[in-house]
């Protein structure tokens, strides 16, 4: 088996890689900048330079011999960022890497996208499965959703995985920052009683990997599947499971806000961050209107058509990432 894997310097690009390359298959990574690549892969990785934005950059794969599978990981991430350039990697880019594709032979393309192409969802409609009607909440989701609408166009085999929010080691996202603020008292766990409810979905790095992975095995049947963790959990509830991760017997709180000022802050903050083209995790968590506002879904279709199955519990991811970012330093010991 050859793979072609776009966005070889990122988080799960790399450990990706690594599983691939531990397991024999020949790697092709595709990257801007080759020097950083070469720093963290593994050596016997061959290495390319391009920009998948644009067309032309792409020849510069004119040497690579054909492959069998592409899996296109390359994105930008910038959640309330300007829509044209996200369009212009998301969109124009995965077109160009489907024309390449197509052109050179390849058999079967994996698209990594994004719960956030399905967006958020109401209570009642929990948890949501991929025939869920997409409706995102930032520029991120619609330039992904887009993407989708093209690599199902496809004419070979085509696998879109929708990731849930993928943490843990070597990664400083999504645990890191809520155990921070628990340390510091930061606005993140001030603000918790108006927004705690809502509800998000984690899945660990071994089991996002191990997701992409089973996409690659032959049968693996075409279509949109979503690859999470085993359960989604409310805000409030993840912020007490990394205080316990922490060594703390309960969650510390502030005193008693009104929930209407905290209500016009969400509101400002939000609104700032959207004029700003800028997102952060209070931003992120918070988006979502009319009851919509969870990200909460079903892993059945992955499990049954796949055999996909999370094996890292969110308790457990929780406790090996502080403890790498207090080996690291990251988190006082």
């Amino acid at each position: 088996m050859r793979v072609l894997v776009t966005g070889g310097r990122g988080f799960i690009a790399k450990a990706f890689i690594e599983r691939l390359f531990c397991d024999g298959v020949k790697i092709f990574a595709l990257t801007r900048n080759k020097t950083v690549a070469l720093s963290l892969l593994p050596d016997g990785v061959d290495i390319y330079e391009a920009d998948i934005s644009d067309n032309a950059s792409l020849k510069k794969l004119a040497t690579l011999n054909k492959v069998d599978i592409v899996v296109h990981l390359a994105a930008s991430l910038d959640y309330f960022g300007d829509y044209g350039k996200l369009s212009r990697v998301n969109v124009e880019g995965t077109a160009n890497l489907l024309d390449w594709a197509l052109k050179n032979g390849a058999k079967k393309f994996i698209f990594i996208s994004s719960i956030e192409a399905m967006g958020a969802v109401s209570e009642n409609e929990i948890p949501a499965d991929e025939m869920f009607a997409s409706a995102p909440l930032s520029a991120y989701g619609k330039s992904k959703l887009e993407a989708e609408q093209l690599v199902e166009k496809f004419p070979g085999e085509k696998i879109i995985l929708r990731l849930g929010n993928v943490y843990g080691p070597p990664s400083p996202a999504l645990i890191l920052p809520l155990a921070n603020a628990i340390l510091k008292r930061e606005k993140l766990l001030k603000l918790l009683p108006a927004y705690g409810e809502r509800r998000v979905h984690p899945v660990f790095i071994d089991d996002a990997v191990n997701g992409i992975v089973k996409a690659l095995k032959p049968g693996a049947p075409s279509g949109i599947y979503i690859i999470a963790g085993e359960k989604h959990v409310a805000i409030e509830e993840l912020f007490s499971d990394i205080a316990l991760g922490l060594g703390m017997t309960k969650l510390p709180l502030f005193g008693e806000t009104s929930s209407v000022t905290n209500a016009l802050y969400l509101f400002l903050h939000a609104w700032r961050c959207r004029l700003r083209k800028r997102a952060d995790l209070l931003s992120y968590f918070t988006a979502g209107s009319y009851g919509r506002i969870h990200r909460a879904y079903s892993i059945e279709k992955a499990r049954r058509d796949m055999g996909y199955a999370p094996q890292i519990s969110l308790e457990d991811g929780i406790h090996m990432t502080i403890e790498w970012a207090k080996k690291e330093g990251i988190l006082p010991k």
